[in-house]
Protein backbone atom coordinates (compact mmCIF):
# COMPACT_ATOMS: atom_id res chain seq x y z
CA UNK A 1 0.00 0.00 0.00
CA UNK A 2 1.39 3.49 -0.72
CA UNK A 3 1.42 6.50 0.83
CA UNK A 4 -1.58 7.94 -0.52
CA UNK A 5 -3.85 4.93 -0.43
CA UNK A 6 -3.18 5.33 3.92
CA UNK A 7 -4.35 8.22 3.35
CA UNK A 8 -7.38 7.17 2.02
CA UNK A 9 -8.29 4.83 4.55
CA UNK A 10 -7.23 7.26 7.51
CA UNK A 11 -9.37 10.36 5.83
CA UNK A 12 -12.49 7.40 5.27
CA UNK A 13 -12.02 6.46 9.26
CA UNK A 14 -11.57 9.80 9.98
CA UNK A 15 -15.13 11.16 11.87
CA UNK A 16 -14.30 14.71 10.66
CA UNK A 17 -15.00 15.11 7.05
CA UNK A 18 -14.43 11.60 6.51
CA UNK A 19 -15.95 10.26 2.92
CA UNK A 20 -16.20 14.15 2.02
CA UNK A 21 -12.42 14.67 1.94
CA UNK A 22 -11.50 10.87 0.98
CA UNK A 23 -13.09 9.97 -1.89
CA UNK A 24 -12.61 13.40 -3.70
CA UNK A 25 -8.84 12.41 -2.88
CA UNK A 26 -9.34 8.69 -4.49
CA UNK A 27 -10.47 9.71 -7.34
CA UNK A 28 -9.39 13.23 -8.65
CA UNK A 29 -5.77 12.88 -6.82
CA UNK A 30 -5.18 8.54 -6.47
CA UNK A 31 -7.66 7.91 -9.69
CA UNK A 32 -9.42 5.12 -8.12
CA UNK A 33 -12.03 3.52 -10.14
CA UNK A 34 -15.86 4.52 -9.22
CA UNK A 35 -16.35 0.71 -8.25
CA UNK A 36 -13.43 0.69 -5.66
CA UNK A 37 -14.74 3.76 -3.93
CA UNK A 38 -18.69 2.69 -3.55
CA UNK A 39 -17.29 -0.09 -2.60
CA UNK A 40 -14.65 0.51 0.34
CA UNK A 41 -15.97 3.97 1.35
CA UNK A 42 -19.24 2.92 2.99
CA UNK A 43 -17.08 0.07 5.01
CA UNK A 44 -14.23 2.40 6.10
CA UNK A 45 -16.82 4.80 7.23
CA UNK A 46 -18.65 2.39 9.18
CA UNK A 47 -15.30 1.78 11.39
CA UNK A 48 -16.34 5.21 13.20
CA UNK A 49 -19.82 3.57 14.53
CA UNK A 50 -18.25 0.33 15.63
CA UNK A 51 -15.77 2.38 17.80
CA UNK A 52 -18.32 4.83 19.16
CA UNK A 53 -20.29 1.74 19.80
CA UNK A 54 -17.75 0.14 21.92
CA UNK A 55 -16.37 3.66 23.77
CA UNK A 56 -19.73 3.67 24.60
CA UNK A 57 -20.09 0.29 26.23
CA UNK A 58 -16.84 0.79 27.90
CA UNK A 59 -18.32 4.82 29.33
CA UNK A 60 -21.67 2.58 30.65
CA UNK A 61 -19.54 0.73 32.88
CA UNK A 62 -18.11 4.06 34.46
CA UNK A 63 -20.38 4.93 37.78
CA UNK A 64 -20.92 8.36 37.90
CA UNK A 65 -21.35 7.77 33.70
CA UNK A 66 -24.37 6.12 34.37
CA UNK A 67 -25.82 8.37 37.13
CA UNK A 68 -25.52 10.99 34.62
CA UNK A 69 -26.97 9.07 31.78
CA UNK A 70 -30.32 8.05 33.97
CA UNK A 71 -30.45 11.27 35.55
CA UNK A 72 -30.63 13.14 32.08
CA UNK A 73 -32.82 10.16 30.28
CA UNK A 74 -36.27 10.79 28.60
CA UNK A 75 -38.53 8.14 28.11
CA UNK A 76 -40.26 10.07 25.55
CA UNK A 77 -37.35 10.86 23.18
CA UNK A 78 -36.19 6.95 23.95
CA UNK A 79 -39.80 5.53 22.11
CA UNK A 80 -39.27 7.89 19.31
CA UNK A 81 -35.86 6.48 18.20
CA UNK A 82 -36.92 3.12 19.18
CA UNK A 83 -40.06 3.07 16.40
CA UNK A 84 -39.64 1.49 13.37
CA UNK A 85 -40.29 4.50 12.19
CA UNK A 86 -36.74 5.94 12.87
CA UNK A 87 -35.10 4.40 9.53
CA UNK A 88 -35.66 7.59 7.46
CA UNK A 89 -34.52 9.74 9.82
CA UNK A 90 -31.44 7.92 10.86
CA UNK A 91 -30.66 7.78 7.41
CA UNK A 92 -30.93 11.40 6.42
CA UNK A 93 -29.09 12.32 9.51
CA UNK A 94 -26.10 9.76 9.19
CA UNK A 95 -24.26 12.42 6.21
CA UNK A 96 -25.50 15.71 8.05
CA UNK A 97 -23.85 14.71 11.32
CA UNK A 98 -22.21 11.29 11.03
CA UNK A 99 -22.56 8.17 11.38
CA UNK A 100 -20.91 7.94 14.79
CA UNK A 101 -22.95 10.82 16.35
CA UNK A 102 -26.31 9.13 15.46
CA UNK A 103 -24.76 5.98 17.00
CA UNK A 104 -24.11 7.97 19.95
CA UNK A 105 -27.22 9.18 19.64
CA UNK A 106 -29.45 5.93 19.38
CA UNK A 107 -27.23 3.98 21.80
CA UNK A 108 -28.31 7.25 24.61
CA UNK A 109 -31.74 5.96 24.14
CA UNK A 110 -31.02 2.50 24.00
CA UNK A 111 -31.36 1.50 20.88
CA UNK A 112 -28.41 -1.68 20.08
CA UNK A 113 -25.90 -1.19 17.03
CA UNK A 114 -27.97 -3.77 14.65
CA UNK A 115 -31.31 -1.75 15.03
CA UNK A 116 -29.23 0.77 12.98
CA UNK A 117 -26.71 -0.85 11.00
CA UNK A 118 -28.70 -0.96 7.79
CA UNK A 119 -29.91 3.17 7.43
CA UNK A 120 -26.84 3.78 8.22
CA UNK A 121 -24.90 1.79 6.16
CA UNK A 122 -27.65 2.69 3.38
CA UNK A 123 -26.96 6.63 3.81
CA UNK A 124 -23.22 5.84 3.60
CA UNK A 125 -23.42 3.60 0.86
CA UNK A 126 -25.58 6.58 -0.95
CA UNK A 127 -22.72 9.43 -0.66
CA UNK A 128 -20.44 7.65 -1.41
CA UNK A 129 -22.24 7.00 -4.41
CA UNK A 130 -23.30 10.61 -5.02
CA UNK A 131 -20.04 11.80 -4.36
CA UNK A 132 -18.05 9.38 -6.68
CA UNK A 133 -20.27 10.43 -9.42
CA UNK A 134 -19.80 13.95 -8.97
CA UNK A 135 -15.88 13.68 -8.62
CA UNK A 136 -15.67 11.92 -11.73
CA UNK A 137 -17.98 13.94 -14.07
CA UNK A 138 -17.85 17.31 -12.74
CA UNK A 139 -14.33 18.19 -13.88
CA UNK A 140 -15.05 16.89 -17.07
CA UNK A 141 -17.61 19.65 -17.53
CA UNK A 142 -14.69 22.33 -17.00
CA UNK A 143 -12.62 21.39 -19.01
Amino acid sequence: MSYGDWIYVGQSINPIAGLLVSIPWAILKLDYPLWLIILTGPLLAYVQVIAADVLWNQLKRLDYVQKLLEKKRSPRVEKLLQSKDAFLPVMLATPLVGGWVVMLVMRYAKVPQWRVATPILLALLILSIVLGVLCKTVPHLFS
